[in-house]
């Protein structure tokens, strides 16, 4: 599948060469392998930062069409304003998690993992759990995505201790041998996917029996630059029937997928 990489934000400082060498680490050294291959493809939505938009329009959308997303949340983002738009507040991850959304963490502050050190992110991991318990302790936060979408080893290995996945941005799907803690994703975003390159992954992704994931950030009729038009996420909803694809949130996906391996796994008698 070919999809142009996607670019760091514009307040991200420009990664060293020492940065890249370890991002390319984390990309192909495996902490928790498994086969994403399963008996049925499908497709996640995930937005990064959740936006207010995201947890409004988009959620709205995704409902419709009977699905849920997963939102990946950083404690000290929630109900602030920034440079693209407006995050959600303590009550919007409350009424997305009873709504049957999934809630997912970044890391608290945000920040790019190759301008963290292990010991930074330990606490900065648990500080943003500590602040998504303190909203609604029923909330599951079995899933991560690196800010940016910049990982290492390092940060691999140390987030293994506390979550299930951690989400990449490398636009690839996830099949066969893949990474529990690099999972691919691939943008939903305006400037880099329209129609055709959705029905080009989705058709990829029934072939393969493979699990697509989607990331975006907004939700609005002027996106910025990271983001979506609520027509191409309609767009991507009605296509996943078209072309076979069950919906799931990560945490869903990641359970069933799971299961279906342990059942292949058992000898028949």
């Amino acid at each position: 599948m070919i999809i142009r990489s996607v670019p760091l934000p514009e307040d991200a400082e420009r990664p060293d060469l020492i940065a890249r060498l370890r991002h390319r680490l984390a990309m192909h050294v495996p902490v928790s392998p498994f086969n994403a291959t399963s008996a049925a493809p499908a497709v996640s939505f995930t937005f990064d930062d959740a936006p207010v938009s995201a947890a409004t329009t988009g959620a709205a959308l995704l409902e419709d069409h009977g699905a849920r997303a997963t939102y990946y949340v950083a404690g000290s983002m929630l109900g602030t304003r920034a440079d693209h738009w407006r995050v959600l507040d303590a009550g919007m991850v409350v009424d997305l998690h009873a709504r049957g959304h999934e809630i997912g963490c970044h890391s608290h502050n945000h920040e790019r993992a190759d301008l963290t050190t292990g010991a930074m992110l330990q606490a900065d991991i648990l500080r943003n759990h500590a602040v998504l318990k303190a909203i609604d302790s029923s909330l599951p936060l079995e899933n991560f995505a690196y800010p940016f979408g910049v990982g290492t080893l390092i940060w691999k290995r140390r987030l293994k201790q506390h979550f299930r996945s951690s989400r990449s941005v490398r636009p690839q799907l996830n099949h066969g041998a893949t990474d529990a803690q690099y999972l691919n994703a691939v943008p939903l975003i305006d400037r880099q996917m329209d129609e055709g390159h959705i029905d080009r992954a989705y058709e990829e992704a029934a072939r393969k029996k493979a699990w697509l994931i989607f990331y975006s950030h907004d939700v609005a009729e002027r996106p910025s630059d990271y983001g979506c038009t609520p027509g191409l996420l309609r767009y991507a909803l009605r296509a996943a029937a078209r072309f076979g694809l069950r919906i799931e949130t990560v945490n869903s996906a990641l359970t069933r997928i799971s299961q279906q391996a342990w059942l292949l796994a058992i000898p028949l008698i």
